[in-house]
């Protein structure tokens, strides 16, 4: 008896890959006074075949790169403050991939990418940045403080360049604030091979010890060389002290003064 059911269509279209995605991780080892270190991260994720749901091969091989900022160039590079260097990190990742995008725009099409997606360790400076890039410039009138200010307004600008190239970016949190027991699994060689946002904490750790101890190195410089002078200070004092003793103890020469008498004589 035949079927009165409908016989199922055949779609002429294939289901759309997932696209890969520039993930930069950023993170950063802020110690008040005395250095900054910048952590990041580059890799391309994985795009997904269309049919077997099994990720291509990565089209861009893993990057990492490390900044460290002394205490003496807080003031030029306008990180005072834990907030500022987080978004320092945002600036310094837009830039690094804008410079790997634009290497890659000779390529074909197939192969290239066209998002791209920072990673930051701080949920408040994620939500910042977000809400700055919808509503700017009106905003950035609300900022409080002008160096805070700028800083924004240089984020927000990075990613519009971006945007206007037909970049798609976006701004989120490291799954470090998620995974609470892999946060507890021991910083090995194998791990941060696996998870990149451990990995790039240890790279922001090396730059701020390593800015960290150029401070104390230049302190200890310092502080050696005010004891010197401290110490030639006194020399000097001493010396000059002998010296004034010494004066004082010379036996006076009594010179005889001829007298009117005896030159009369």
């Amino acid at each position: 008896m035949p079927s009165n059911s409908a016989p199922p269509r055949i779609s002429n279209t294939r289901p759309e890959a997932t696209q890969p995605t520039l993930v930069l991780h950023t993170a950063v080892d802020y110690t008040e006074a005395q250095g900054v270190g910048i952590g990041i991260i580059q890799r391309a994720q994985r795009a997904q075949c269309a049919t077997t749901s099994t990720p291509k091969p990565s089209l861009l091989r893993p990057s990492e790169h490390k900044y460290s900022i002394k205490a003496e160039d807080f003031a030029a590079q306008n990180v005072e403050t834990r907030d500022r260097a987080l978004m320092l990190a945002l600036l310094h990742a837009l830039g690094l991939a804008h410079s790997t995008l634009k290497q890659r725009a000779s390529l074909p099409k197939t192969v290239q990418l066209h998002r791209v997606s920072v990673l930051c360790t701080s949920l408040t400076i994620v939500q910042l940045v977000q809400h700055h890039i919808t509503h700017a410039p009106e905003s950035l009138e609300d900022v409080a403080c002008a160096k805070d200010c700028v800083v924004i307004q240089r984020v927000v600008e990075k990613v519009r360049k971006l945007s206007r190239r037909g970049i798609e970016v976006s701004i989120g949190v490291s799954s470090s604030e998620d995974g609470i027991g892999e946060m507890a699994r021991p910083l090995t060689w194998r791990t941060t091979r696996r998870l990149p946002w451990q990995r790039v904490r240890i790279l922001a750790r090396q730059k701020g010890r390593q800015a960290c101890r150029s401070r104390c190195r230049q302190l200890k410089s310092e502080r050696l060389m005010e004891r010197e002078q401290c110490t030639l200070g006194d020399e000097v004092a001493i010396q000059r002290r002998m010296e004034s003793l010494s004066l004082r103890e010379l036996p006076s020469e009594s010179v005889s003064m001829p007298t009117l008498s005896a030159v009369v004589e």
